[in-house]
């Protein structure tokens, strides 16, 4: 589902801001992410940044990460613009 600014009927590229980035209107409350869901797309960034590849260390440079603390859910469910789901 994409996102749509009521104003201008542009994509909403960042739901955490509260007005437009090309019109400047406010955006609709329902059109936001919760605080919940973004509290779940920081831990899903700070568990990607996690894993991402550490140069000048040994072995393959991964960190392992365990990636069941979050599911589709915590974005509200499926294909939201959230990062999460199907």
């Amino acid at each position: 589902m994409a996102f749509e600014c009521p104003s201008c009927n542009r994509p909403l590229y960042n739901r955490r801001r509260d007005t437009c980035e090309f019109c400047g209107e406010a955006v609709p409350e329902e059109l936001l992410l919760s605080p919940k869901q973004q509290a779940a797309l920081d831990k899903l960034k700070e568990y990607h940044l996690r894993r991402r590849p550490s140069s000048g260390s040994g072995g393959d440079g991964w960190i392992a990460a365990d990636d069941t603390w979050w599911d589709a859910g915590d974005f509200g469910g499926g294909g939201d613009g959230g990062g999460g789901g199907d």
